[in-house]
């Protein structure tokens, strides 16, 4: 998967995410992607794993769970472009989930506010398909 900058999303969107940008904090990536899905509801809420290289001399990786933003097809990672000032500390990205802006809402409201992360969302849904039979 390739990571853009939001600025080369659609003036709109990217105009959106810019009015966000000053509550961008460091080590804080799930609240990161939210701000970014809450300023437009079109822009998705990803969970998944990102890949930071160990060292700049080998290719050994450590996987991280992590949270960045899709929108029409294109993913932008605000902690990575804000925060590190930088698209490429991470070698690749792996998605597992993707929230629309309802269902990350949803899994707010029933969750006190806080931000899903992958063993959090993952153990809400089983609870939510419980629920259902």
């Amino acid at each position: 998967m390739n990571i853009i900058s939001y600025k080369f999303l659609p003036r709109r969107i990217a105009k959106s995410v810019d009015s966000i940008i000053d509550r961008i904090q460091p080590g804080s990536c799930y609240k990161n992607a939210f701000f970014g899905s809450a300023c437009d509801q079109r822009i998705n809420y990803v969970l998944g794993t990102a890949y930071f290289p160990t060292s700049s001399t080998n290719m050994e990786f450590l996987p991280i769970e992590h949270a960045w933003n899709e929108f029409d097809g294109k993913y932008f990672d605000l902690t990575s472009e804000i925060i590190f000032k930088d698209l490429s500390n991470f070698f690749k990205f792996e998605e597992v989930e993707r929230l629309s802006y309802e269902e990350l809402f949803h899994y707010l409201k029933e969750n006190k506010g806080c931000t899903p992360d992958l063993w959090h969302y993952h153990k809400y849904k089983l609870t939510q398909i419980n629920m259902q039979v």
